[in-house]
């Protein structure tokens, strides 16, 4: 019996999505399969509730050693662009059972977080908890104050991929303050990104002035998307304050270093 090269199996696990249940369960009882293809089914972790978490914290009990395998976790919400501001979401990463999972996460290195509006000081800290994340995507998430998205970015050490789309803040301080306040914060050591991918609105133009500031270094920058979606009306903001922040954000890239706000 000819057998098939370990390169092969596993592309044909990355193509049989659907099975990939079926696939987990049998390398958990089956020696020949776990070494092999443990390490890619085990790689990824994807929630929205807290029940989702049940099943994988059973999980990690009985096989300990599948934690160190997981090197992506995926969390999305129902969010704003789902439900109004006023109708209330279930806060799933505040729940015993969500905190349960995080702390037996110890090698995750890409997060990926959609559609939460304005995060919680319980989610902040949950979310904190990740220091080793290389890569990370945030999409439809707001910040309650600008401040918090700087605790957040300030546990992210280890960053060198960002991909960020309709970041927001809550603030009701004024658009100048909260770009200043972005632009001017500086940690010990700045994130040295290699690749970053961002697309900004207009309303949202605040998000330029922290990319473009002291909080990341992008001097090593060796990919760059930049999505601009200019909001027609009713923004908030001049023609000479949205064309400034662009500018300052395209020489910080060009030059690879932070502009004066």
């Amino acid at each position: 019996m000819t057998s098939i090269p370990p390169e092969l199996i596993l592309e044909i696990l990355r193509c049989v999505g659907e099975c990939k249940d079926t696939f987990s369960a049998c390398c958990l009882v089956c020696r020949t399969w776990s070494t092999l293809a443990q390490p890619f089914l085990f790689s990824e972790i994807q929630l929205s509730l807290e029940a989702d978490c049940a099943p994988w914290n059973h999980k990690l009990s009985t096989y300990p050693h599948l934690a160190d395998y997981v090197t992506i976790l995926d969390l999305w919400s129902y969010g704003w662009r789902q439900s109004p501001p006023s109708v209330a979401l279930d806060p799933f990463l505040e729940g015993p059972a969500t905190l349960e999972l995080i702390r037996r996460l110890p090698n995750l290195k890409s997060l990926h977080i959609s559609d939460f509006y304005s995060l919680s000081k319980l989610e902040l800290d949950a979310l904190c908890h990740f220091t080793r994340v290389e890569h990370l995507e945030m999409h439809g998430v707001s910040f309650r104050r600008p401040e918090d998205l700087l605790h957040f970015m300030s546990h992210m050490v280890c960053l060198r991929s960002l991909n960020i789309s309709d970041i927001a803040i809550d603030s009701n301080d004024s658009y100048k303050g909260v770009a200043s306040l972005l632009h001017d914060h500086a940690d010990g050591v700045s994130r040295r990104l290699r690749s970053l991918e961002v697309e900004s609105a207009a309303n949202h133009s605040y998000i330029l002035s922290w990319l473009s500031g002291r909080t990341f270094d992008i001097s090593d920058l060796t990919e760059l998307t930049f999505l601009w979606k200019c909001l027609p009306t009713n923004i908030g903001h001049t023609a000479s304050q949205l064309s400034y922040s662009v500018d300052m954000f395209l020489s910080a890239v060009s030059t690879g270093k932070s502009i004066p706000c």
